[in-house]
């Protein structure tokens, strides 16, 4: 028998009927005796069918509502146990769809993408158990670099409490326009009357004829203490007076390569 209707016989609390047996089929969720099912495939006595997690290619159908559709994005994982995992965000990629979102737009966000290219812990993930991997923090549309998945409840419980309790130490790099004078230091500048700290390091200055000042770039090493939105944007502008590299809403220096700011690196307890 074709596929869609063998998994109606299987599982039939799972697959109550034929449209939602295709649904599972069309987004990469079965596999029969080790590859991907499709809607022609056929199920023999022999044959082995399971549920398996999200893939790639489904996240470009599912984006696209047809095969063959190119990737909106892909996510680069960088590491990952049973319980999180650490990956790449793109720039330009939101951390969570915004409100306004519909159709293959909303699917231009972290939290929709990541299920199909973070492998789910098991026993969670598939349609079994359906709570999937999701980013724990926000990162800036325009901002690239590390950014944390839970593959469980229990784990983003308890990275989320890491986060609140300032206990997650992250180190981001950005270039600015102009050159920066302090080698290192603080900056306390309240954001949103909410206590607001960074401290930075300079980590060097590149000669550049596009810089309005001083003739150069410089790349600094950025720690924020807390998360506040635009944070490292807003601080780069009121304390140095130099906006990072491609930040356009804070009248950066346009390159034409997007914001010169990146998340590099994290650590938890």
């Amino acid at each position: 028998v074709r596929l869609a209707e063998a998994l109606q016989v299987l599982d039939s609390d799972r697959y109550p009927s034929k449209k939602q047996a295709k649904k599972a089929i069309k987004y990469g969720s079965i596999v029969v005796d080790g590859e991907r099912g499709t809607h022609d495939t056929l199920v023999f006595n022999s044959s082995r069918v399971a549920v398996q997690g999200r893939t790639s290619e489904a996240f470009g159908m599912a984006a696209f509502r047809r095969d063959g559709g190119e990737l909106p994005f892909t996510i680069k994982v960088l590491y990952q146990d049973n319980c999180m995992a650490a990956v790449h965000k793109p720039p330009g990629v939101n951390s969570h769809p915004p409100s306004t979102a519909s159709g293959p737009e909303s699917f231009n966000s972290m939290s929709v993408a990541v299920p199909y290219f973070v492998a789910p812990a098991e026993g969670h993930g598939t349609e079994v158990n359906p709570w999937r991997p999701g980013p724990v923090h926000r990162l800036d549309k325009a901002t690239e670099g590390v950014q944390l998945i839970a593959k469980t409840r229990q784990a983003r419980r308890a990275l989320m409490l890491q986060f609140q309790e300032r206990q997650v130490a992250k180190r981001y790099i950005a270039v600015v326009e102009g050159r920066v004078r302090e080698r290192e230091g603080v900056i306390d500048i309240d954001i949103g009357d909410k206590p607001s700290h960074t401290r930075f390091r300079v980590l060097g200055t590149t000669p550049s004829s596009a810089s309005r000042t001083d003739s150069c770039l410089t790349t600094l090493e950025l720690f924020p203490k807390q998360g506040r939105t635009h944070q490292l944007r807003i601080h780069c502008k009121e304390h140095f007076g130099m906006p990072i590299v491609g930040d356009n809403r804070y009248g950066g220096l346009d390159l034409g390569c997007g914001l010169l700011l990146a998340a590099v690196d994290i650590k938890v307890a």
